[in-house]
């Protein structure tokens, strides 16, 4: 596979990891709390839809901060597993975990 495509296919692997783990975690919280209203699918984009009427400004806080704190959280866990990760023979999954990586550390 050539490096440009392998460049495109790690932006498309972090930009569905980065949703994936950001608004999962607004998803989770606000189900766990018993507020979410329904997925809202923006361009490209997409936000977790809640009651807020029914929440504490605690609460809220917290659903504004859990995204934030779960994409650090698998940041930080890719960063400190890349010795191992270096060791894979498979460059596009490399070139995958490296656009991940970059992409949750930096959003």
């Amino acid at each position: 596979m050539s490096k440009r495509m392998r460049q495109y296919l790690g932006i498309l692997a972090a930009l569905v990891s980065y949703y994936a783990v950001h608004e999962g975690a607004h998803l989770a919280y606000a189900c766990a709390i018993g507020v979410f209203e329904k997925i809202r699918f923006l361009g490209l984009g997409i936000q977790i839809v809640t009651d807020t009427q029914c929440m504490t400004n605690t609460q809220l806080g917290v659903f504004c901060a859990v995204g934030a704190i779960a994409t650090l959280i698998v940041a930080y866990a890719l960063t400190l597993t890349a010795p191992a990760i270096c060791k894979v023979e498979s460059e596009v999954f490399k070139a995958c975990i490296y656009y991940i990586t970059m992409a949750m550390l930096l959003l």
